[in-house]
């Protein structure tokens, strides 16, 4: 099954990233709730999900690594 946006990773992205990155829910960081944006920033968002917890820069904020399988949606 192909993944999509509005199925898959919106839902990711709302259970992982906020409320820091989703407005509506009182996040102030760069808003990542909607394709748009994340499409211009999924580099950067890999690329932080992928460091350790004690790397510099690690996300989601709360400290704990995200599974293997919701880094590889």
């Amino acid at each position: 099954r192909k993944l999509t946006y509005k199925t898959d990773i919106s839902v990711l992205i709302d259970q992982n990233c906020s409320p820091c990155h989703i407005p509506s829910k009182g996040g102030k960081k760069k808003a990542f709730d909607n394709y748009a944006s994340v499409k211009m920033d999924i580099d950067d968002m890999i690329k932080r999900i992928d460091l350790q917890p004690t790397d510099r820069g690690f996300m989601p904020f709360r400290g704990k690594k995200l599974s293997d399988s919701t880094i590889n949606a």
